[in-house]
């Protein structure tokens, strides 16, 4: 300590730390071709997003074979990190359903899908329904809203997904940062696959399911 003030210093020193990384799975389910999400869950589409999984919009409606849970119970717990986390307890059965146009397929044949499988299967320990993404569409008894499709049957037609619905390049002000609603959080890295290119250059990088981003 300095003046009050912790500073570094050029001795080290060992210190006990009680370990809470290490778990093992009480439950697992194969990972699909895809999950459907319905287009009223923005939030939850959004969410997707921001951790840099693509997402797409079905162009038509379509017939699919698909797995749908049904919620058994939801157990609420502490708040924590002003959530109140929730954890489900959901049975699986598969049937055939017409999805509507508009609904946001994640498919998992990507670099993130194991993320997105995480993210969205309802009894995951650390998904979606947990941090309460699905709250205003759960009920003991109903359907959980998000669905699978097992196999990929024939390619639905699909184009780029939903923009994310947020107000860009914002200045930070007093307000944004203490007196809003929600305030601005700088936890984690909002960047995912930046490239940087000498002056004057650019190239037309091409994403899968047809999307193209342009990279200065």
């Amino acid at each position: 300590m300095k003046e009050g003030r912790r500073v570094a210093t050029d001795r080290p020193r060992d210190y006990e730390v009680l370990y809470l990384g290490g778990t093992e799975p009480v439950l697992s389910v194969r990972r699909p071709y895809a999950y459907l999400v319905p287009k009223e869950l923005a939030k939850v589409t959004e969410n997707l997003q921001r951790h840099g999984i693509d997402v797409e919009e079905l162009r038509e409606d379509i017939e699919l074979d698909v797995e749908v849970y049904r919620v058994d119970t939801i157990t609420r717990t502490m708040q924590f990190q002003k959530h109140q986390p929730v954890s489900l307890e959901a049975t699986p059965r598969k049937e055939s359903r017409r999805v509507e146009a508009g609904t946001v397929l994640v498919r998992t044949a990507q670099p993130l899908g194991s993320l997105a499988a995480y993210l969205l299967e309802p009894q995951s320990a650390d998904g979606l329904a947990t941090w309460n993404f699905f709250d205003a569409v759960l009920a003991e008894g109903k359907d959980f809203r998000s669905c699978v499709c097992p196999r990929r049957r024939r390619s639905p037609r699909a184009r780029c997904g939903p923009a994310e619905d947020r107000i860009m390049n914002r200045p930070i002000t007093f307000e944004t940062l203490y007196a809003a609603e929600r305030p601005l959080s700088f936890a984690g890295n909002p960047v995912t696959g930046l490239v940087w290119l000498e002056d004057g250059e650019h190239f037309l990088q091409v994403k899968e399911a047809g999307c193209a981003r342009l990279t200065r």
